[in-house]
């Protein structure tokens, strides 16, 4: 037998906590209406509500206002119609009629529509469970205006609050009904914030007009696995090239193809990158790969011009390491990518090292590094094995820590039968302190340090073959002087700079001095610089400063680029103005110092234009003339 009450015309404010097996603490639901029925069961308990007029219902997750809603205690059921209006973590809904579950956090809306921002749409159905929802037959846009600029139409789409964003069978609408491009699945990535589609063009010498366009999108729930496509029409030549990226396993492999339309072959390139770890002789072990492979440099700039920047005159790269006890073993292969200029490769190398530690009962520490190597220079192969021992102390002297040590190297270079081994001995001692000093939340450190020692060799650096540093050496008498500060306020560095100098004693002259610095100086300007000058028999300098000044909505830095090897002297400059919300732009310079002119330079300029972005970017360089203009929606 049911029983019924019924207040018709007045307002109630209710709390009705609510008990079930599932829920032994119980949910709150608050609840107001112009009127209620309470249904009771047949034991007098109170099993369903009705309400009607100005309903408001209030939950943990859900506020939801409508003109009726039917409320049944026992199973949890919401059943709401007439206006209905929906507050919730992800954002506000709209709808003809919801049905919603308040013990499991699950609903659907029907003919509804959303505001999320950046999201905005509508659909025939939309499903919540918990923070993922699912979107039936309706669209999506990051435009908030009732017409949006852009849409996309979808069969399907989920989306998971503050992770992706995935749709399946999707077409994408400019203005009202002009489709553009249909994608069976495609996914918006809110971490990276990366949009799934990118269209530009652009003009250069060799290619002259070209358009690309790329996609992205993951093919894993967690997000782990993202695919790219990339497609390149262009007067000159057309591509395609696909990618996968991993940012969970730090994996990821790009490859392009290129075929120019006078009938050249085809051109291809790629490169791959993975860091991870692996078992390795009942260890665990550590994976590195960064390897790319290219028809020509020309290839290789013209279609990856990011990666290019990066990665030019750099060597490819595999790499094993494992822990074996308390030692390090290590096999790793450099190879030169193709490029001529990077002509020393190791095919492989294995290390062995073990680092120091100190001897029991004895205030004695010892390290050992043994490596084998197999050099490939000038289409020659060179093995070189080698092994460095080194003894030391310790000792405090009032403020002082003094050390003392031995080193012992043995070299045998091994070339088409031919064998040279050389033996080099090395003794010396350091002292060093380390001063800090405390005002309120300040603290300063700083650590000098002067070290004496002497070399000798068997064979001069002349008499080998040089591969690396081990055979630039020379024999003599040094000192080497080291200066370091830092200063602190809390946990936050305020600045940094070292200073470490090899001086020879025997022909008085600096050999090797490295400079680094990081400096804020006030508020707006930082100071930073990386410096190393090498006046030894294969005298070399390579430099980068920068000073940066930042204001408000302006940001500007000057500074020197210098690379005896890479041939570069000169100035770098940039400026970039944050004009208001809709507007910025950036510009950079470079100046070559030996040929007089200014053989770089870039003007990046960006317009948002309320829910799209436009970015134009126009580059000389040595090469040549291009630009590029990107439009794109403005995504998650």
């Amino acid at each position: 037998m049911d029983i019924r009450f019924t207040f018709p015309g007045v307002v109630f404010a209710v709390m009705l906590l609510l008990c079930s097996p599932s829920f032994s603490s119980g949910r709150a639901v608050y609840y107001t209406a112009d009127s209620m029925n309470v249904e009771f069961d047949t034991f007098g308990e109170a099993e369903k509500l009705v309400l009607s007029g100005n309903v408001r219902i209030s939950l943990e997750e859900v506020n939801l206002a409508c003109g009726k809603a039917v409320f049944n205690k026992v199973s949890g059921e919401i059943e709401a119609s007439e206006g209905i209006e929906a507050e919730t973590l992800e954002g506000k809904f709209t709808a003809e009629r919801l049905s919603y579950n308040v013990y499991e956090g699950r609903g659907v809306l029907f003919n509804a529509s959303f505001s999320a921002p950046p999201l905005y749409g509508r659909a025939e159905k939309i499903e919540r469970e918990k923070e993922t929802l699912i979107l039936h037959n309706g669209y999506v846009t990051t435009c908030d205006r009732p017409e949006p600029h852009y849409r996309f139409s979808v069969d399907r789409l989920t989306y998971v609050y503050g992770e992706y964003l995935r749709a399946e069978r999707m077409r994408f609408f400019l203005g009202k009904n002009v489709s553009i491009f249909y994608f069976p699945r495609i996914t918006i990535d809110q971490k990276t914030g990366e949009p799934p589609l990118a269209v530009s063009s652009s003009s250069s010498a060799r290619l002259g007009e070209t358009f690309d366009m790329s996609f992205q999108h993951r093919v894993s729930r967690d997000g782990s696995l993202i695919l790219k496509e990339r497609l390149s029409l262009g007067n000159e030549a057309f591509g395609v090239g696909a990618g996968i990226r991993s940012v969970k396993n730090n994996l990821d492999v790009s490859a392009f193809l290129a075929h120019r339309w006078d009938g050249s072959d085809w051109q291809g390139g790629g490169w791959a990158g993975l860091i991870s770890p692996i078992p390795f002789f009942g260890s665990q072990g550590r994976l590195v790969v960064d390897w790319r492979w290219m028809d020509d440099n020309e290839f290789f700039y013209d279609f990856f011009r990011d990666l290019y920047s990066e990665k030019f005159r750099s060597y490819n790269h595999f790499s094993v390491t494992s822990l074996l006890g308390e030692n390090i073993f290590n096999i790793g292969i450099r190879e030169n990518a193709g490029d001529p200029f990077l002509g020393i490769e190791k095919m492989p190398e294995i290390r062995f090292f073990t680092p120091e530690h100190r001897v029991p009962r004895l205030p004695v520490f010892f390290e050992n590094d043994l490596r084998i190597t197999n050099f490939r220079k000038e289409g020659e192969y060179w093995q070189r094995s080698m092994d460095t021992a080194r003894i030391s102390a310790r000792k405090k002297a009032g403020r002082f820590l003094l050390s003392p040590y031995l080193s012992l190297t043995g070299a045998d270079y091994r070339n088409s039968g031919d064998s040279i081994f050389n033996f080099r001995g090395e003794s010396g001692a350091s002292a060093s302190m380390l001063l800090r000093r405390n005002e309120g939340d300040f603290t300063g450190y700083i650590r000098p340090s002067l070290s004496i020692f002497r070399r000798d060799s068997k064979y001069d650096p002349g008499e080998l073959e040089p591969f690396d540093r081990e055979e630039t050496l020379d024999d003599g008498t040094f000192t080497a002087l080291g200066m370091s500060w830092s200063s602190w306020e809390k946990d936050s560095c305020l600045g940094s700079v070292s200073m470490d100098s090899v001086y020879s004693l025997d022909d008085g002259r600096f050999r090797e001095t490295i400079l680094r610095y990081s400096l804020r100086i006030g508020e707006r300007i930082t100071v930073s610089g990386d410096n190393e000058w090498d006046f030894g028999s294969e005298g070399s300098s390579f430099g980068v400063n920068d000073i940066i000044y930042e204001s408000g909505r302006y940001r500007f830095n000057l500074g020197t680029r210098y690379d005896d090897q890479g041939d570069v002297f000169g100035l770098a400059a940039g400026f970039r103005h944050d004009v208001n919300s809709m507007w910025r732009y950036s510009m950079k310079l470079f100046y070559d110092v030996e040929e007089n002119s200014f053989n770089r330079q870039s003007l990046d300029i960006r317009r948002k234009l309320h829910c799209w972005e436009l970015n134009l970017r126009i580059d000389r360089d040595d090469d040549g003339f291009s630009f590029y203009i990107f439009a794109y929606p403005v995504f998650i």
